[in-house]
Formats: structure tokens, sequence, C-alpha cells
């Protein structure tokens, strides 16, 4: 009668153990399947399996049904299957891995999985397990497509994006910065490597170096920046904006940089600011000839027509050969102001 006893009451507990596994089976937030390793028949499986496949039990008893509605395009059901029974066979669980599957549900709908195998050898029993990662993959995938298309855009411009982290080193940089870089130094900078290059000259380096320092401390700034470009051989100017970058608890830990090519404007204005010197110089030569017009050209002329009346008045010869002479000087003092005329008119 004991014997009876102890055998229910093993039972009974075995019948709540079993109960408690199957609870916590179906309580997993992943799916979870075991099979039979010599011949791959499930003995026993969670919903949340078939929920993440998105098909039935009966669909999913074997390993052939697993690939044949999991992956309905045949090529990538091949390459998914040599994939999956290659590592399996191999016996080594560190291969039993496979991340960012595929999958077509029973409606047809696609997922993203990742999926692992546990082998139990010794008890011929292989525990698979699979997690619903599409929408991680899914934010992975805009993530990655947000950044190519952020470096596409700054890569695609000629204008020089860079960034420093506190102590000077770079954190990221676009194509034309880079492309300066290796112009200057013949060298190739990376990221972590200081940006206060040696070939930028004692006086270059100590000017952008208080320009970080501002950043750093807070300052929002833009500067004037005037370079020789050694592969166009010509002087660049740019206008540089410098901006401290700051994180979540309001620390700031870098400075982002962003350099316009400003050369075709500077040159514009200075091509401006010689034609209106130019002009300036030309209106005072122009005032300086009306004076000379409206002054000095009036005297010998005044001379000469007093000179002409006086000629017409008298008769004598001596007389006539003095005022000849007074005629004479006035008509080389005109003569010397035409010059003068004529040399500031010259080009």
């Amino acid at each position: 009668m004991a014997a009876e006893t102890n055998t229910a009451q093993l039972l009974k507990a075995l019948e709540e153990r079993n109960a408690f596994i199957e609870t916590i089976l179906q309580s997993l937030p992943i799916g979870i399947a075991v099979s039979k390793v010599d011949d791959g028949k499930t003995t026993a499986v969670n919903e949340r399996f078939n929920e993440i496949y998105g098909w039935p039990d009966q669909d999913l008893a074997d390993v052939s049904g697993v690939f044949h509605n999991l992956y309905p395009d045949k090529a990538y059901r091949n390459e998914i299957m040599a994939k999956v029974m290659g590592d399996i066979q191999s016996g080594d669980p560190e291969r039993m891995v496979w991340n960012n599957i595929a999958i077509t549900t029973h409606t047809g709908e696609k997922r993203i999985v990742n999926a692992k195998n546990i082998p139990l050898y010794d008890q011929n029993l292989m525990i698979a397990t699979v997690t619903d990662v599409t929408n991680e993959y899914q934010q992975a995938e805009e993530i990655r497509r947000a950044r190519a298309n952020l470096g596409s855009l700054i890569n695609g411009i000629h204008d020089m994006i860079w960034s420093v982290n506190a102590n000077l080193h770079l954190i990221t940089a676009n194509h034309s910065f880079m492309e300066m870089v290796k112009s200057l130094t013949g060298e190739i900078i990376i990221e972590g490597d200081s940006v206060l290059l040696k070939e930028f000259g004692e006086e270059e380096l100590g000017k952008w170096k208080r320009n970080y320092e501002r950043a750093l401390n807070g300052e929002r700034f833009n500067v004037d920046n005037q370079h020789y470009n050694p592969l166009t051989r010509a002087i660049r100017y740019s206008s540089v904006s410098l901006s401290p970058m700051i994180n979540e608890n309001g620390d700031i830990f870098g400075v982002a940089c962003y350099s316009q090519d400003v050369t075709q404007n500077t040159l514009n204005i200075l091509e401006l600011q010689q034609r209106e010197s130019l002009i300036t110089h030309q209106n005072e030569q122009l005032t300086e000839i009306a004076q000379i017009n409206a002054h000095e050209i009036r005297r010998p002329v005044a001379s000469i027509l007093g000179l002409i009346h006086l000629l017409k008045q008298t008769g004598e010869i001596e007389s006539t050969n003095e005022l000849l002479k007074y005629l004479e000087a006035a008509a080389e003092e005109l003569d010397a102001i035409i010059r003068r005329i004529i040399d500031k008119t010259a080009p």
C-alpha cells in the first residue's frame, strides 16, 4: 500500500512538474520547438514558435516542411537549407546561429527572424529557438538608409564638413575635407587622427587651435579663411562655421565645422573694389582737369586775347615786337597746360 502511495505521489509530482514546464514554455517571448536529432520529428512546440513563423503545427512538423513553407523562393530556400544543414551537421553549437533570415508566413507576410539551435546529443534532442526581429531589422535598415543618404549628401558637395572631439582629433569628415588633407600632406586622415597638422604651419595651427577652443567653450561663430590649394595652385577663400556639439547631458564633446567656398564671391568683391578705386582715381583726375580748365587755361587765353587787341590798335614795329614776345610767352604757357592735361588723361 505504501509503495502504491509513493508511486502516486511521484506521478503527481511529475505531472505538476510537466505542467510547470509547459506553462513556462508557453509563456516565453521566444519561439521554442524540440525535435529528435535522429529523425527530425518535432516532440514539443510552444505557441510563440508558430506565431513567429506564421504557420500551424502540421506545416512545421518536420524539417522538409519547415524549409518548403518558410522559403517559397527555390533559390533562397536552397541557399538557406545548405547553410543551416551544414552548420547543424558540423556539430558545432557556435555555428548554429542564423540572424536576419527572411521568412514567409502562411498569409504571404514577409518577416525577419533570428534562429538558434541548441543540441542535446546525449538526449537525442535539438532545441530550436526563434525571435521575431522584423521591427528591429526595419528600423536598422531605415537608419542605414538615412546614414547612406546623409553620407551621399555631405560627400556630394564641394564644401568641407568635419567634426573634432575635445582632444582635437577627427570624429568624422566628408570626402572634400579628406581630399584637402591628402593634397596637403600626402596622407589619408582617418578617425582619431589629430586635425592640427604640422603642414599647416605654426601660425595657422595656432589660429585653428584658438578657433576650436572657442567652440569647445560654447561659442558658435563664423571665421573667414584663406588658404593655398596645392591641387589647383590657387588661393581659395572660405567662410567657416564652427558650432559646439552637445550630448544629451548638455555637455560639449566636440566641434562641428562647415567650410563654404566663397572664392568666386571674394574675387568678385576684390574686382569691384579695384574698379571703384580706378573710378575714384579717374574722377580725381577729371576734377583736377576741370580745375585746370577753369583757372589755368583762362589766364593765358585772356593774355593772348588782350595782346591781340593791342596789336590791332598799334602800328609801331617796336611795340608790335614787344607784344609778340608776350604773345609767345602766353602761347608757351598754354601749350604746357595742354601737355599736362594730355599726361593726366593718357591710359
